[in-house]
This record gives structure tokens, C-alpha cells and sequence, in this order.
């Protein structure tokens, strides 16, 4: 598939980031049939729980990557009493 979208609320998030690990990983090794396109939405109850994300390094597995496969990425803060960071 050309598209891939994940959806995922709070912790649910992990395995999505071990997928596009391995697509990475795939990128890097120049595999075929890939996605190109990857949609991750992404609802949490507070701002703290968006660190997660940091553990996707994708430039280090794969410094050529925005050249081939476009990720976006739209978080959504359910429950935050205080303002945003």
C-alpha cells in the first residue's frame, strides 16, 4: 500500500512506533512495495505522554528518508487542565 494510517490512543502508541521503525529499517535497506505515505494520529490525555515520540530516531536509521517516505503526525490533547508546553 502506497497509504498507511495508525491510530492510537495513550500508550497504544507503541507498537505503531515499532512499525515505522521497521519501515525504516526497510527504507534503509532499499526494499520495495512501502509505504509512502504514513499517517499517524495520535490522542493522549496530557502533554507529558507526548515524549514517546522522541524514541523514533528516524534521521539516524535512515539519514535519506524524507526523500522517500513522508510521515505526518497529529497529536491530540484530551484532558489537559493546565496550559500546554
Amino acid at each position: 500500500y502506497e497509504n498507511l494510517i495508525l491510530v492510537a490512543g495513550g500508550i497504544g502508541i507503541s507498537p505503531f512506533i515499532a512499525i515505522v521503525r521497521d519501515i525504516l529499517h526497510r527504507v534503509k535497506e532499499r526494499r520495495t512495495c512501502l509505504p509512502k505515505n504514513i499517517l499517524i494520529v495520535w490522542s493522549v490525555k496530557r502533554t507529558k505522554e507526548l515524549s514517546l515520540l522522541s524514541k523514533i530516531d528516524a534521521t539516524s536509521l535512515c539519514a535519506f528518508f524524507p526523500k522517500v517516505l513522508n510521515v505526518e503526525v497529529q497529536t491530540y490533547v484530551t484532558q489537559e487542565t493546565e496550559k500546554p508546553l
